[in-house]
């Protein structure tokens, strides 16, 4: 998934990895729980930025699981997301940023994973994905 709704970074003064979800990015995460609640997961992976794993933080107390940081899912790291996807060996939920999952969904599709040529990415919205469906959810309002 495409992290929520963030701050943008243009009126955030400190560490962009600091920066915070919106009002509506937190509704969004919240929303999540409900979206993902007859989906199962073992594991929650997010990028270090904090708008990724406080995108994650709602399903993850609701599940009663941990959100563990990866730094494979930051910013610029398309490959190494790639990769981890790719070495899954389990159901799990990852949360990453807008340049990182169009490098996932990139190599994915030439993998012929059944995704469109313009996968749709908005910020809080979720691919449900495996070698043989592949699903979309859009962002809550």
């Amino acid at each position: 998934m495409r992290h929520a709704l963030a701050v943008p970074r243009h009126a955030w003064e400190r560490s962009d990895r600091d920066r915070p979800l919106t009002p509506r990015g937190q509704r969004q995460a919240d929303a999540l729980v409900g979206a993902l609640d007859e989906h199962p997961f073992e594991r929650i992976l997010s990028s270090p930025a904090h708008r990724c794993s406080d995108t994650v933080l709602p399903l993850a107390t609701d599940r009663e699981l941990r959100v563990k940081r990866s730094k494979a899912l930051g910013e610029g790291r398309g490959e190494d997301a790639l990769d981890l996807v790719l070495d899954a060996i389990e159901d799990l939920v990852i949360c990453t940023h807008g340049d990182v999952l169009h490098v996932v969904l990139a190599g994915l599709r030439e993998l012929a994973w059944p995704l469109p040529s313009r996968p749709r990415s908005a910020k809080g919205g979720t691919w449900l994905l495996s070698p043989k469906e592949c699903t979309y959810l859009p962002p809550a309002a």
